[in-house]
């Protein structure tokens, strides 16, 4: 997990920006190049209501000149857009206008927002928001904005616990280790959408098999003794709390199991609401717009 200054944050943003509207400039501008080769004394004429011959013709060069630029702009304007939720703890009314791009351009525009929207945080509702209504401007199926929403979740998940690993011992991070694997098996049973958890045990420790036997057997005793800083700590509950919620529900015993975690980490009854609350409005707002197939 990099901890990032706010200058840093960005910087970072706004080299996203960049590249997101040099690669669209690229791709139209290349696409406009190739029309021009093969079709150069080519004009456009607009069809009035299907009638053949009818409508005024114009030079194919201006036109296509004019649709790029209005895309560059649609572009700069949702990413301007991205910037401005992402520095707000409130939704913007900022709801894009449909656009026709071609799949590629609109891919690289969505999984633009989620870079953005994951630099130095975690995705809150807002941001879900905010891509899901890009994606339906965009006319891209929810499922493909998920697949980046969730490549960028491994992503920030791998990076927290390859940082955790440079900052425990062996021991702490065995007690990690099995507090992931009571997360998971809060409820009695292995959701399949907690699979993609199990990596973070084997990154813990450090993909020893005889390891990952031994937390799998102290995981059945009681709670392990973990001493994290407070910033690792709370990043730690909210990832437990994304676990146990995972599988879209949310019974007692996952609530105990969070609780005692709370306890264990010093956190008071408000502290752990507010700290419980906001992850699993995430989650209902994630699954919602974006539901697995």
């Amino acid at each position: 997990m990099l901890i990032l200054s706010p200058q840093e944050i960005e910087s970072r943003k706004q080299a996203i920006i960049l590249k997101c509207n040099n690669e669209v400039a690229s791709y139209l501008g290349a696409g406009k190049e190739l029309f021009e080769i093969f079709f150069p004394s080519a004009t456009i004429k607009a069809v009035d209501n299907g009638k053949s011959g009818s409508g005024k013709s114009g030079n194919a060069e201006a036109v296509i000149s004019y649709k790029i630029k209005h895309i560059q702009t649609w572009v700069t304007e949702v990413l301007t857009n991205a910037l401005a939720q992402s520095l707000s703890e409130e939704p913007l009314d900022l709801i894009p206008a449909p656009m026709k791009l071609p799949q590629v351009l609109g891919t690289s525009v969505i999984a633009s927002l989620v870079e953005m929207f994951t630099t130095g945080k975690d995705l809150a509702d807002n941001d879900y928001y905010f891509i899901s209504d890009v994606s339906g401007a965009l006319s891209i199926d929810p499922s493909v904005a998920k697949k980046m929403i969730d490549q960028a979740n491994y992503h920030i998940r791998k990076e927290f616990f390859d940082t955790l690993t440079h900052y425990l011992d062996d021991e702490q991070s065995m007690q990690c280790a099995i507090l992931l694997i009571k997360a998971i098996r809060a409820d009695e049973e292995v959701h399949p959408a907690e699979f993609k958890y199990i990596e973070n045990i084997s990154q813990l420790l450090k993909n020893d098999q005889a390891k990952i036997e031994l937390a799998d057997e102290l995981a059945e005793s009681g709670m392990p003794k973990v001493f994290l800083n407070a910033e690792f700590a709370l990043y730690m509950f909210k990832y437990l709390t994304e676990i146990v919620m995972c599988d879209g529900e949310y019974d007692a015993r996952e609530s105990e199991f969070l609780q005692k975690v709370g306890n264990a980490f010093g956190y008071d009854k408000n502290k752990q609401d507010e700290t419980i609350q906001p992850v699993a409005g995430s989650l209902m707002v994630k699954a919602a717009l974006f539901p697995r197939a």
